[in-house]
């Protein structure tokens, strides 16, 4: 899960492409700049050039005298998310592994049991901040910084808030997690595919059906 954005744009930009893919700005929904920028609390110019960022995304059209409108999104947009999302985790779990030290996998451990703690819990900043450190860890030890940064544009992509009020998806997440470290404490490569093709694999589930439940998804391409 992506944190700490340096621009205000981008945090605009995460702010707006989040209620897209929660739900709660579904499609057709228009999307307009003083509104936007009145209810964030910015100015219009964080706001249009999110607005546009999103636009070349295909998140969102510019419709004349309108403002933008939030564009149809499909089962097939969601997979297709998520499926590069699993290639770029799986190749740098992968690469991390040899790299692992011990105390590395016992830190891992322990970010997962504070994530399973948490979504018992409910505690909502836990379950993010474990999550993070955990990818984080992995990403320092994968040395692959192109990797690791277009891993990070996938997951922004990724509607915090959805998951990590989801039972599926932390049941799913703890145990993917605990068979990705266990994967990658003796470099079993297939192991780490699939351990990452589950996470994935719930992730998408979890979030096809939030949409469907409110609407938010047109049905396939």
């Amino acid at each position: 899960m992506p944190r700490f954005k340096t621009q205000l744009s981008e945090v605009v930009t995460d702010h707006i492409r989040n209620m897209i893919l929660s739900g709660q700005l579904v499609p057709g929904t228009s999307i307009r700049l003083d509104d936007t920028a009145r209810s964030l609390g910015v100015s219009v110019t964080p706001v249009r050039e999110a607005l546009l960022s999103l636009q070349g995304e295909g998140w969102v059209s510019l419709m004349p005298r309108r403002g933008y409108k939030v564009n149809e999104l499909n089962e097939e947009d969601i997979s297709d998310l998520y499926s590069l999302a699993q290639f770029l985790s799986t190749e740098i779990c992968r690469r991390a592994a040899p790299n692992l030290t011990a105390a590395d996998i016992a830190a891992l451990r322990g970010f997962t049991s504070g994530l399973e703690v948490a979504m018992a819990v409910g505690d909502i900043d836990r379950v993010v901040d474990n999550e993070f450190q955990f990818h984080r860890l992995i990403n320092i030890r994968s040395k692959r910084h192109k990797l690791v940064w277009f891993r990070e544009k996938v997951a922004s992509y990724a509607p915090v808030d959805v998951f990590a009020h989801s039972s599926r998806w932390g049941e799913a997440s703890v145990s993917s997690h605990r068979k990705l470290i266990d994967a990658m404490a003796c470099s079993d490569l297939g192991g780490i595919e699939e351990a990452n093709r589950k996470q994935f694999e719930a992730s998408t589930e979890v979030l096809v059906a939030h949409l469907k439940a409110v609407g938010a998804l047109v049905g396939p391409a």
